[in-house]
Parts: C-alpha cells; structure tokens; sequence
C-alpha cells in the first residue's frame, strides 16, 4: 500500500470525524460520566475494606494514603469526561463563530451590491428587483392560515411575509410600524436589539437565527412595503429590512 492510498483512505475518515466532532465528543463525555460512576462503585468495597483495618487512630491522611490509589481509574475516566465536553463546547463555539463570521460577510456583500444598484438604476427597476427576489424567496412556502379572500389595510390585520425568514404572519401597519420605533428607541437609548426582539414585537415566533442577528446601537431598524401574492394566490404584505441585521449586533462599542 502506497502513501497515495493511505491518503485517499485516511483523509474521508479525518472528514468524517471533523465533522461530527460536537456528537462524537458528546457520546464519548456520555460515557465517561456513565464509566466515572461504576469505577467509583467498583472501587467503594476495596476502599471499605482497607480504611476497616487500619487502625483506629488512624489520621484522614493515612486513610487517603492508604486508599488513593483505588480511585485512579475514577479520576482518570472523569478527567477524561470534561475534557470531551470542554472540548465539545471549544468546537461548538468555534463553528458558531465562523457561521457568524460568514453571515456577516454576505450580508455585507449584499447590502452594498444593493447600493451599487440603488445608485445605477431607479426606483421604479429596484422595487421590480426586490419584489422579483421576494417571490423567489417565498417559493414553496404556502401559507397555512385562515383564507383571506380581501386584502386589508389600515387598522385591520392583513398578510405579511417575511422576507428575511421566509415566513407568513398576520398584523396591522400600526403594529409594524410600532414595532419598528419600540426597536428604534432601545437602539437610541443605547441598548442593542436582536433580530428576535423586532419578531416577538409583531407577535412572530423566535427562531434561531433570531438571537444571533440583530442590530447595534450605531443602526437603524427600518423595513419597506411591497405587494406580493402567496404561491397559491392570496395577497400579501412583503416586509424587508432597508439595514440588514447583522452578527455581532450585541457590541455595545
């Protein structure tokens, strides 16, 4: 066997296990604790044994001198175990880190090519792209709510979409807009919101995605309106964020 095939043999492996380091670490801390608690009993009647025979005045650092040693495999499999989940969470945090990281470079990305084309075309062409980039973000998502047969405006309810998370929900222009200026004044008061904060205010389930976006006390939360139909044609409100949330919005500096 060659050092080529050793390669092509071992590298798929090495993938495999970086890959699923988080579980395989979790499985392996699992079983240390499990391994931890019968080493601990198996040594408890030995340890029972040799403390009863030494001598009534025997001191706790005799008892320790003389027992220690039983619990090696104990200490050993626990040293093990907080290892794997210390390392466990190192991964972890590392991953989210990076996913972060490169979310932010995106959207960075994205809302400077929608300057370069706010600057190079009008309104009228961008409105068409953003409603064009809507109906392709919505694509399979079918709206499983009550029918709405009219499309209401003012203080009635009506359907949104979200745009950033490619979901549907029902509200008012009175409760977006108060969404919007609640978030607005946290951020003028120097406190950084999450993408979360503006979801639960316009009564949308949290989401994941949710706690790690948002704004910092240097943005500005602000959405446009555009008309859209759902896949399978009921009228809607497309909501979109004009300053996109971003990674690290809880940097107080």
């Amino acid at each position: 066997m060659n050092v080529n095939t050793i390669q092509k043999t071992v590298r798929p492996a090495l993938a495999v296990l970086n890959r699923n380091a988080p579980h395989i670490l979790t499985g392996f801390a699992v079983a240390g604790v499990v391994g931890t608690s019968v080493a601990a009993y198996r040594a408890a009647v030995p340890v029972s044994n040799i403390l009863h025979d030494l001598p009534e005045e025997s001191t706790l650092r005799d008892k320790v001198r003389a027992a220690w040693k039983l619990y090696i495999p104990a200490a050993v499999l626990g040293a093990a175990t907080i290892s794997c989940i210390v390392a466990a969470n190192v991964v972890s945090a590392r991953r989210r880190a990076a996913l972060a990281a490169a979310y932010s470079l995106a959207a960075e990305a994205v809302t400077h090519y929608r300057e370069d084309i706010r600057n190079l075309t009008d309104e009228a062409t961008l409105e068409e792209s953003d409603q064009l980039l809507a109906r392709k973000q919505r694509e399979g998502q079918v709206y499983q709510g009550p029918a709405k047969e009219t499309f209401v405006v003012g203080d009635g309810k009506f359907l949104c979409y979200d745009t950033y998370s490619g979901r549907y929900f029902d509200s008012t222009l009175e409760d977006i807009k108060k969404a919007v200026n609640d978030i607005n004044f946290d951020l003028i008061q120097g406190n950084p919101v999450s993408l979360n904060d503006f979801y639960s205010l316009v009564q949308l389930e949290q989401n994941a995605m949710g706690d790690q976006l948002g704004w910092t006390i240097h943005s500005k939360c602000e959405v446009d309106y555009m008309g859209l139909l759902t896949p399978d044609g009921r009228p809607a409100v497309g909501i979109r964020f004009k300053e996109e949330p971003t990674a690290d919005w809880w940097k107080v500096g």
